[in-house]
C-alpha cells in the first residue's frame, strides 16, 4: 500500500466515516479513492516543507542506491571493504531514528 492510499484511506476515515473505505460507490471506485485530492495535497505540503515519507524498512532499491551513494563500488569491492546489507539497513533506521527525534 502506498503512502498516499494510507493517507486517503486515513482522510475517508476521519472526513466522512461513512461506510467503509473499501466499499465501493455508485462511482465504480472505491470509498478511499474519492479522498485522492486530499491526499495528494497532504504530500504537496510534506514535500513543499521539504519532508518525505518512506518505508519504515528500505527496499532493495534504496540499498543498492544507498551503496551509491557511499562512493563505494561494492561489486568490486573486496570483503573488508564492501558495506552488506545489513549494516546499510542498520545506517537506515538510524537515520529514520534521528528523523523521528527531530535530528536533522
Amino acid at each position: 500500500m502506498s503512502a498516499r492510499e494510507v493517507i486517503a484511506r486515513d482522510v475517508w476515515g476521519a472526513d466522512v466515516g461513512a461506510g467503509t473505505a473499501d466499499e465501493v460507490v455508485s462511482c465504480g471506485v472505491p470509498n478511499w479513492q474519492l479522498c485522492l485530492s486530499e491526499a495528494d495535497a497532504i504530500l504537496a505540503a510534506l514535500d513543499a516543507a521539504g519532508l518525505v515519507v518512506v518505508p519504515k524498512e528500505p527496499t532493495r532499491r534504496m540499498l543498492n542506491r544507498g551503496l551509491e551513494g557511499a562512493d563505494i563500488n561494492w561489486r568490486a569491492a573486496s570483503e573488508d571493504e564492501a558495506l552488506s546489507d545489513d549494516e546499510v539497513i542498520r545506517i537506515y533506521r538510524a537515520m529514520l531514528a534521528a528523523a523521528k527525534e527531530g535530528e536533522r
